[in-house]
């Protein structure tokens, strides 16, 4: 479910940014300042707005789908994501696309072989943030999930249902399988990771 959730934020958010960055059309700026708002406010939904969540998901009968809520954490993050890699997408001269541009490079050829691969250090940021926004979540999980369906911290959560009664090596082991993931995905984008959060904070 993590990782729908950042292979969805990437796969929008990145063309998002680049055409904000870019090019300049009918709206933009408008749109640009609703992103910011969202980035504000996505995370408070409060009780009307899960109440409304929760309708809109039970009518589709895609609760207790993780590919659906995957979506769900990908819709609250794609604002602040595309502002995030926008900002990056700025700072790349423009000089290294009209250069390309100029030998022959067609649309596809610029933007997988010139600007993806200058984004690496936002893209990974944008990765690990999005995974960790997902791997973590507890709300909407247990209002959406149940069975088998339920992530590892919903897991965890209910081995802590009673304070008295908890089983720790189950705990135990439970939260070491829980870091296991954000571990292996830091130490796999470390090296894109310090220039992209330097270049974010």
């Amino acid at each position: 479910m993590a990782g729908a959730t950042v292979v969805v934020v990437i796969a929008l958010a990145l063309p998002g940014a680049y055409a904000f960055s870019r090019h300049r059309f009918k709206g933009r700026d408008p749109l640009l300042s609703f992103y910011v708002v969202f980035t504000q406010v996505s995370g408070g939904l409060g009780i009307a707005g899960l109440i409304a969540l929760f309708a809109i998901v039970s009518a589709l009968g895609l609760r207790n789908n993780l590919l659906a809520l995957a979506l769900i954490y990908a819709a609250g993050a794609i604002p602040y994501h595309t502002w995030l890699l926008k900002t990056y997408i700025d700072t790349i001269p423009r000089s290294a696309e009209e250069a390309a541009l100029i030998d022959g490079a067609g649309v596809a050829t610029l933007l997988f072989r010139v600007v993806f691969p200058l984004m690496a250090p936002a893209l990974a940021v944008s990765a690990i943030l999005s995974f960790i926004g997902a791997w973590g979540e507890l709300i909407l999980a247990n209002l959406f999930l149940s069975g088998e369906n339920r992530t590892l911290i919903l897991w965890i959560y209910s081995l802590m249902s009673n304070v008295y009664s908890v089983q720790w090596n189950r705990f135990a082991a439970a939260a070491l399988l829980y870091a296991i993931p954000p571990v292996a995905l830091y130490i796999i984008l470390q090296r894109f990771l310090r220039k992209g959060l330097a270049f974010v904070y």
